[in-house]
């Protein structure tokens, strides 16, 4: 619980206990009560945001793709009877997806490292319900995953026009350049290598580049376009029956797969591909596929 206006956070089991409950009509686990301690307190008129983390339901209604409403009520004390009750509100759920009858992504076996690249990870899903040709798969990764594959780079003389440029350090060669500026500067989209020294730029929002075609003893850097590489998938391979017509498409997050064919109820997906770890883990709430 945050107050929004001062960016006070009420820190759990301090200034706030939290414990789960089921409803009396069943089973669930779907009641939060939140009990405030310490001198800490809520006020009138402020906008304050309230976070927690939950498993949606495996199903929603009949004839309804959300969930049903969800309410809020305050009391001013820790009893919640209705002599103490101060505010009640009511709102609507939000919308479900059907979800997958299966969804695993496994990595190889060993120890995982942060910023590393981790050669065929596994994907395999079961759809629940079947998908018409036309639809896609879109699938994100947890925050500061890459699974766009590193730049290949041919050594060419010219120049970049436009754009603005910062260097990154020095580097042996004009591939080294480009896998630097690939993994240190995810907006840049060309780099360039100056030969004599090795100097390594990253230059974003570039108009293009100039090539070299015959006399190239003006130039003294060798260029790259790595803006392609940015939407390729590293090294993306399917794996069991179910097969696609075109190649995926991947931005630094996310994956997009285009259906050309309709994929019957039951039908496994799987396929292999390498992704970059990140730096550091993420958050609770981003760590997810």
């Amino acid at each position: 619980l945050t107050d929004i206006a001062n960016d006070i956070s009420f820190r759990p089991g301090i200034d706030l206990f939290c414990v789960a409950d089921s409803d009396q009509s069943d089973n669930r686990m779907n009641l939060l009560s939140f009990t405030f301690q310490g001198n800490r307190a809520v006020e009138a008129g402020r906008l304050y945001v309230l976070v927690v983390q939950f498993i949606s339901p495996s199903y929603t209604a009949q004839g309804s793709d959300t969930v049903d409403s969800w309410s809020i009520s305050t009391f001013n004390d820790a009893s919640g009877t209705q002599n103490s009750a101060l505010d009640e509100t009511v709102f609507a759920g939000f919308a479900l997806n059907v979800r997958f009858s299966r969804w695993l992504v496994t990595p190889p076996p060993g120890d995982q490292h942060a910023g590393t690249t981790v050669k065929a990870v596994s994907f395999e899903l079961v759809v629940q319900s079947g998908l018409p040709a036309g639809s896609e798969l879109y699938i994100t990764a947890p925050h500061g995953v890459d699974m766009t594959a590193p730049p290949v780079c041919a050594e060419q003389l010219g120049s970049i026009l436009g754009g603005s440029n910062q260097q990154i350090g020095r580097t042996p060669s004009l591939q080294d350049c480009a896998l630097k500026v690939w993994q240190e500067e995810p907006d840049a989209s060309a780099v360039s290598w100056r030969t004599w020294d090795g100097a390594c730029k990253a230059h974003f929002n570039a108009g293009g580049l100039e090539l070299c075609s015959s006399d190239c003893s003006e130039y003294l850097t060798q260029v790259c376009n790595i803006q392609l590489s940015r939407e390729v998938c590293h090294d993306f391979v399917v794996k069991g029956q179910v097969r696609f017509d075109r190649a995926p498409s991947c931005s630094k997050g996310s994956l997009r797969l285009h259906l050309d064919r309709s994929l019957q109820s039951g039908s496994i997906v799987q396929y292999d591909m390498n992704v970059k770890n990140p730096e550091t883990n993420p958050n609770l709430t981003s760590r997810f596929w």
